[in-house]
């Protein structure tokens, strides 16, 4: 009796190993990757002319697959700091999803698919939406692939002219938290290396998927080590999953004053929450 049971939970040991195995193929085989750091490329432009005061408000949001854009709209109206949002950062969006809110909202915008994505069979990728003309965009292909789907992370990155100061952007979505740490502070450093040296104003921001304040304190360092500084202050929770709370997205800046921040606690478009940062220019 004792060898059939031994027998039949190596059996459906063997048996799940080899369903999750084919799952893992049929996910992969499912994703594809854009290589060229120039297309697939996205743009439109339904922005009026802005007024520049001396400071400027960014935002960024991680919609969940950019599936629940009419409540992400809700979301990032719904807020006097979100509604008046200069440069709004998205991440997991398709093209369809950035254009209605680009359009609804009165933004520009330029998106780059860092793929398709094998879970939705849809594009995945990053987004720059702005108040002010955006001049010049391409994505940063950051390296390690996810290893369960195949899908590889990207930063959209963007020279945003501001009052005809231009100001580089980056919307960055980092490897997922399951994944090894040293892999997202490979990610961090591939950014980092990629952020002009005379650039003046630079802002740096999206989901960079950071576990625990001991990550977080590594990749503050590391942003620190260029000039960028933490726009946020202190890391309240960005986002909930599994039923717990996470500090995941985060924004950094080069060459302003940091004047305020804050997070909207509560989002019906994702399970990541919008956050904010005003600026003086």
């Amino acid at each position: 009796m004792v060898k059939w049971n031994i027998g039949k939970g190596l059996l459906i040991l063997m048996i799940s190993i080899s369903a999750l195995g084919l799952l893992y193929v049929a996910q992969r085989s499912r994703s594809y990757n854009y290589q060229d750091p120039e297309a697939p490329r996205f743009e439109g432009h339904y922005s009026k002319v802005a007024e520049h005061d001396g400071e400027i408000t960014v935002a960024s949001y991680n919609i969940f697959h950019g599936k629940k854009i009419e409540d992400a709209i809700e979301d990032l109206s719904g807020s006097e700091a979100l509604k008046t949002a200069d440069i709004v950062l998205l991440q997991e969006m398709d093209e369809i999803g950035t254009e209605r809110i680009a359009r609804k909202l009165g933004y520009n915008y330029i998106y780059f698919p860092a793929g398709v994505h094998p879970r939705s069979g849809r594009n995945f990728g990053n987004a720059i939406l702005s108040r002010w003309p955006i001049i010049k965009a391409s994505k940063l292909i950051l390296p390690h692939h996810n290893v369960w789907i195949g899908i590889q992370r990207t930063a959209t990155k963007a020279i945003v002219e501001i009052d005809g100061e231009p100001v580089l952007v980056y919307s960055v979505h980092g490897k997922t938290f399951l994944a090894k740490e040293q892999n997202r502070q490979e990610q961090w450093v591939a950014i980092l290396n990629d952020v002009a040296e005379g650039a003046k104003y630079v802002v740096v921001g999206g989901d960079f998927n950071t576990v625990g304040a001991e990550e977080i304190q590594q990749l503050d360092a590391q942003m620190a080590a260029f000039g960028l500084v933490r726009a946020q202050g202190q890391s309240a929770p960005t986002a909930s999953k599994f039923l717990m709370t996470a500090t995941t997205d985060h924004i950094y800046a080069r060459g302003f004053t940091i004047s305020e921040w804050g997070t909207l606690k509560v989002a019906k478009g994702s399970d990541h929450y919008p956050i904010w940062v005003k600026l003086d220019i």
